[in-house]
C-alpha cells in the first residue's frame, strides 16, 4: 500500500451525513427540505461518491434517500 493510499481505495474517503439536513422550519427537525437536500445529494453523487451516513433516529431519511438515488 502506497503511503498516501491507506484504504486501498475500498472504503469512501468522504461521505455525505444525513443527521442535519437543510429545514424548510427552523423550529421543526422534521420539516427536511426534500428539494435542496436532493440537489445536494445530486451533487455528492455527480462527485463520485457513494457513501451516505445515516440512522434511524435521522428524520426522513429513508424517504429522502428512495426518492433522490435511483
Amino acid at each position: 500500500m502506497e503511503p498516501g493510499n491507506r484504504n486501498d481505495g475500498k472504503i469512501p474517503v468522504l461521505g455525505f451525513g444525513m443527521m442535519r439536513l437543510p429545514l424548510t422550519n427552523p423550529e421543526d427537525y422534521s420539516s427536511v427540505d426534500f428539494e435542496l437536500s436532493t440537489k445536494m445529494i445530486d451533487r455528492f453523487l455527480e462527485s463520485g461518491s457513494t457513501y451516505f451516513d445515516t440512522a434511524y433516529p435521522y428524520p426522513a431519511t429513508d424517504d429522502l434517500l428512495q426518492q433522490s438515488c435511483p
